[in-house]
């Protein structure tokens, strides 16, 4: 990361993106500094990378909202992408657990409304999969099928 080449440095944050579980942090921590790079690129790469990690990338807002006055619009346009990503996969994570309690509900409707909701959200609500996939057994038909339509949008066929 602290590479004399700026394109070693964007080659880095790239790998990056594709850290998960546990290697997350690091992975957030590393691209945090990149932020502060001069190259415009690697600070662009940094952010956007930064937004695929969604609410685990929760403590680099902070840096992320001091790069929306960033001189090069790229990199602004890139912060306020990866912050709007970050804080919407946040509220997006309690809406799928509100979600999960809807379709247990007793009220047909409420269920087939959970499971319609779920499917707006797409590979957000990727935590309710196996619950959807229960819901394809429900009694009730409309409920059956919006768990089937939900359970094709979140995993985006």
């Amino acid at each position: 990361m602290k590479d004399k080449e700026a394109s070693v440095r964007l080659a880095a944050s790239r790998a990056l993106r594709l850290f998960s579980g546990a290697e997350a942090g690091f992975a957030v921590s590393t691209l945090m500094e990149l932020l502060a790079s001069s190259d415009i690129e690697t600070r662009r790469e940094a952010a956007s990378a930064l937004g695929e990690f969604g609410p685990f990338a929760k403590t680099a807002l902070p840096p992320l909202h001091k790069l929306l006055d960033d001189p090069d619009p790229c990199v602004r346009n890139a912060a306020a992408w990866a912050g709007s990503r970050i804080s919407a996969a946040n509220a997006n994570r309690v809406a799928v657990i509100s979600l999960l309690v809807g379709l247990k509900d007793r009220e047909p409707r409420t269920r087939q409304d959970a499971a319609r909701l779920l499917g707006v959200l797409g590979p957000d609500a990727r935590d309710a999969i196996a619950a959807l996939g229960e819901a394809r057994q429900d009694d009730v038909e409309t409920v059956r099928n919006a768990a089937a339509e939900a359970l094709l949008k979140i995993q985006g066929k």
